[in-house]
């Protein structure tokens, strides 16, 4: 069996996506509440609760409204449920596709036996995304950071996937834009294709293309010469 996951920030969508995303969504909060705190200040302590404690996006985002709501003494006008919502409706709203993102999904369903959505992205933000998109039909199976509680480079999100997949990790493909697209996979036994040129990689792809639709097609040459 041949199989194929792809990444979908950086990959299907572009990396600017979630920056507008969180960017707008800093904005309409501060304008709820008076415009008590600049959309830059949240934004910022957005970004240290993410990297830096490594909350996911939706808690990040609430937990960084309610510091600032401490720091600077104002009352909040929203709860923990319509910080969820909202934050789902932003990134569905600014998610933007490559320019090649539906051709490279209607390829790889044609030459793949199944084929994956794999991310670390929150469940409910992803399934959002791929409902506005339009995208669902492209794929078997959708594992997120939210099914197995892992963050890439984690080999647990790969091996999970494998494994709803139905696949052998020697005979699926890993497509993203990251470091840790390729060292994930490659740590579970998978082949991994980078969209783009990466430095500084703990594990080399197998192969590197230009785009998603150059990388589907290279991912399925190296599981067909493998004889997969």
């Amino acid at each position: 069996m041949r199989a194929v996951a792809i990444d979908l920030f950086g990959t299907i969508i572009k990396p600017e996506s979630d920056d507008l995303a969180h960017e707008a969504l800093a904005k309409a909060f501060a304008e709820m509440h008076g415009n008590a705190f600049e959309p830059e200040e949240m934004l910022e302590e957005y970004w240290r609760l993410v990297n830096e404690e490594g909350l996911e996006s939706t808690e990040a985002t609430w937990a960084a409204l309610t510091k600032l709501a401490r720091r600077l003494g104002f009352k909040l006008k929203v709860g923990r449920d319509d910080v969820e919502r909202m934050h789902v409706a932003y990134h569905a709203k600014y998610a933007i596709l490559f320019e090649d993102a539906i051709q490279a999904l209607r390829e790889a369903r044609k030459l793949f036996d199944r084929t994956a959505l794999l991310t670390d992205g929150d469940g409910p933000v992803v399934h959002a995304i791929v409902d506005a998109l339009g995208i669902r039909k492209y794929f078997d199976v959708i594992v997120t950071r939210s099914d197995v509680r892992a963050k890439k480079p984690d080999p647990r999100l790969f091996i999970e996937c494998v494994r709803r997949l139905g696949s052998n990790p020697s005979s699926t493909v890993m497509i993203g834009d990251r470091c840790a697209d390729v060292e994930g996979a490659k740590d579970a036994g998978m082949l991994a294709v980078a969209v783009r040129e990466l430095k500084g990689c703990r594990r080399e792809p197998d192969g590197v293309a230009d785009g998603l639709l150059n990388a589907v097609r290279l991912a399925y040459k190296l599981v067909s010469d493998l004889g997969a």
